[in-house]
């Protein structure tokens, strides 16, 4: 009996790639103990555990955490900027 090679079920990691708490952090413009916190907390990004000591966020968890934070009202403060 042939299976298929290996190389046909190859992943494209590029399409989402696993970035670390720092550029994840940047990214939001917030600190990385601020994201940590957040993580602590339960309502900051899903955490991906690329390796016991090495945590990261994909991209597409990065954005639908924003998108479920996002509101349509602004505060007093923002609105007049």
């Amino acid at each position: 009996m042939q299976t298929a090679p290996i190389a046909n079920c190859a992943v494209d990691r590029t399409a989402d790639p696993v970035r670390s708490l720092r550029y994840t952090a940047s990214v939001l413009g917030i600190s990385v103990a601020t994201l940590r916190r957040l993580i602590s907390d339960g309502v900051g990004p899903k955490v991906v555990r690329v390796s016991e000591r090495r945590p990261g966020i994909r991209d597409s968890d990065r954005e639908r955490w924003l998108s479920a934070r996002t509101t349509g009202c602004c505060s007093k403060h923002e609105e007049d900027r």
